[in-house]
């Protein structure tokens, strides 16, 4: 093995090591729960669920679906196709960086998508991102190469990554479009060039069904705001969790201050140290990457809010290598290495205070579902808000909704811990208040068994919505 690809190898197993370690540590979220569900479905049944209940095209969900038939649908079982599909991100970051700039850039960006924060959170998340970073990351890699060697085959290839990544997630149309409109203008003669633009955008209309019975949903979730400018923050939080992932923001919150100076290092390098070649393969990547991440800041503009981190996760790769072009340019020498070296140790730092920190962790409903104990008909089970539901009910499987509540001796009021502490209901004999991580749990005795009305149950959270459970 020549050493580029011995390092390759090397940072491929420590990526690995990070997603696959501590797959189980942290509960399923809400998202999460809805995926569980899913995958439980037969085949058909979660196709019909998908098109009802996501707002994105079902490819993840029928990897899921045939993933969970051969390894369980516990948390190891269900993450571990994220993991691996965030493993196999690392060469592809690697393949994107080598071709258009070096392979002293390539190994950089493998080093920094392997223990990147937020390529690590969602290669442990059962959704879809994970996925999508590894498609857009191939499209781009592919692109790349066919740039400069517009092969069949090279061509054929980025036509069936950019296909798939249409039919992952909709946001995918972003990278995709912007490499598909330079192909076409690089070699838009070429009937080859022209035949996998064409091959790509059928597969990706072939989703449209299911964009259109979708839509509505899409609508209701992201249409909240009027037109007007982006907010700062949301800008600024989007940059914040790129570096330092998606929970970065608490305890770590001061090292994205770190993390900007040595991108800023790096950005500087680029534009002093690098040559000529290498700043082109940075301007593309630039061009792709910025493109891709300011179209959906257009459609926020317009009042469509679609402005989310894990959206922008397609954007991470051609992002990236811009400021490692800055690190691995030839001239750039000892301080382009010791800059990246720093950012990939904070990079690692921030992962593994993730992992031991539960404070950063998701919201641990596994760890409720154990304080709630065993299932009991003498009491009622409060979910506010009531969205919050089916992640309780992944763990306590017993629970059943009661509409429009019931008889109980004892209602178990389960909220965030950083919402209005519940008022006792009428009756209450005593109180008392458990936290589990970030989700406070409150049982109320009532004196005997009485009638506890929705309508009541709502007051006692103060007017929020709430799912009534009984077991």
């Amino acid at each position: 093995m020549r050493p580029p690809r011995l390092a390759l190898f090397a940072i491929t197993v420590v990526a690995a090591a990070l997603r696959f370690s501590t797959l189980d540590l942290q509960s399923f979220w809400l998202d999460e729960a809805y995926t569980l569900h899913h995958v439980r479905l037969p085949f058909g049944d979660m196709l019909r669920e998908v098109r009802n209940d996501e707002s994105t095209p079902p490819l993840y969900f029928a990897l899921a679906w045939l993933w969970a038939k051969v390894f369980g649908t516990g948390e190891i079982g269900l993450r571990s196709l994220s993991a691996l599909l965030g493993t196999a991100t690392v060469p592809l970051a690697y393949a994107a960086g080598a071709r258009l700039v070096s392979a002293r850039v390539g190994i950089l960006m493998a080093a920094l998508a392997a223990t990147n924060p937020l390529l690590v959170w969602y290669s442990q998340e059962a959704r879809a991102y994970a996925l999508l970073a590894l498609l857009c990351a191939a499209s781009f890699a592919l692109f790349a190469q066919a740039l400069d060697s517009p092969r069949p085959r090279t061509l054929a290839l980025w036509a069936v990554a950019s296909a798939l990544a249409l039919i992952t997630h909709y946001f995918a149309v972003f990278v995709v479009a912007v490499e598909a409109t330079w192909l076409l203008a690089a070699r838009g003669t070429r009937r080859v060039v022209l035949a996998a633009v064409a091959g790509a955008a059928v597969l990706g209309i072939a989703a449209l069904p299911v964009a259109l019975a979708q839509a509505r949903d899409l609508h209701d979730r992201w249409a909240a705001g009027d037109p007007g400018a982006v907010p700062a923050h949301t800008v600024a939080d989007i940059g914040k969790k790129f570096l330092i992932g998606e929970s970065g923001l608490g305890p770590f919150g001061h090292h994205a201050r770190v993390a900007f100076l040595l991108v800023l290092v790096g950005l500087v390098l680029l534009v002093l140290r690098a040559e000529r070649h290498e700043r082109r393969g940075a301007a593309i990547a630039l061009a792709v990457g910025g493109i891709a991440a300011a179209l959906p800041a257009v459609l926020a503009v317009a009042g469509f809010d679609v402005l989310n981190t894990r959206n922008l996760i397609e954007a991470w790769v051609p992002l990236t290598v811009v400021y490692a072009t800055g690190y691995g340019a030839r001239r750039a020498g000892v301080v382009g290495l010791l800059a990246a070296g720093v950012l990939v140790a904070l990079f690692t730092a921030t992962t593994i205070h993730v992992f031991a920190d539960e404070r950063t962790q998701r919201e641990d409903w596994r760890g409720l579902a154990r304080v709630l104990g065993p299932p009991s008909l003498q009491r009622l089970v409060v979910v506010s808000p009531s969205l919050e539901q089916p992640p309780l009910e992944a763990y306590a499987r017993w629970l059943r909704p009661v509409p429009p509540a019931g008889d109980a001796v004892e209602v178990d009021v389960v909220q965030l811990a950083d919402a209005p502490s519940a008022r006792a209901p009428a009756g209450t004999v005593s109180a008392h208040v458990e936290h589990v991580q970030r989700l406070r749990l409150t049982r109320f005795r009532l004196r005997g068994r009485r009638p506890v009305t929705k309508t009541q149950l709502e007051r006692v959270v103060r007017g929020n919505s709430v799912a009534v459970l009984r077991g």
